[in-house]
């Protein structure tokens, strides 16, 4: 999905009844990953896994987790959401939607993501050189 298009974050929201369980509470490090909300970093080479998509894939040098504020009134939610940013093809982004966390959490979330995003650049630097 690409979350750059005008409405496309709301109309995610607006279609999953459960969104309130995709708040995100910090990174988790479950010994092979990070995991960020729905996305993880594998440990052991520069991947991804997508647990709503089922699927893993490579990290690229676009590959990166982003803010995103959102606000959507006729089901009264508001939030800061994280967006990963797999890869870019042909100019569009490849993205998913990792979870949110309210407004009064965006800080944490900054943090968070600042962390996922150094270590994204560690794993491809570390695959660069091993090859």
């Amino acid at each position: 999905m690409n979350f750059t298009e005008e409405g496309s974050l709301n109309a995610l929201i607006l279609a999953h009844q459960y969104f309130t369980l995709l708040e995100i509470e910090g990174i988790v490090d479950n010994g092979s990953t990070l995991r960020l909300g729905h996305v993880e970093i594998d440990k052991y080479y520069a991947g991804y896994r997508v647990f709503s998509h089922g699927f893993s894939s490579e990290l690229t040098h676009n590959s990166m987790f982003r803010l995103m504020p959102f606000d959507v009134p006729v089901v009264n939610r508001s939030g800061i959401a994280a967006i990963f940013q797999a890869s870019i093809h042909n100019e569009i982004p490849e993205e998913y939607f990792a979870g949110w966390v309210n407004q009064n959490r965006k800080s944490d979330l900054k943090k968070w993501i600042s962390q996922m995003n150094k270590y994204i650049k560690k794993m491809l630097k570390e695959t660069k050189t091993s090859k």
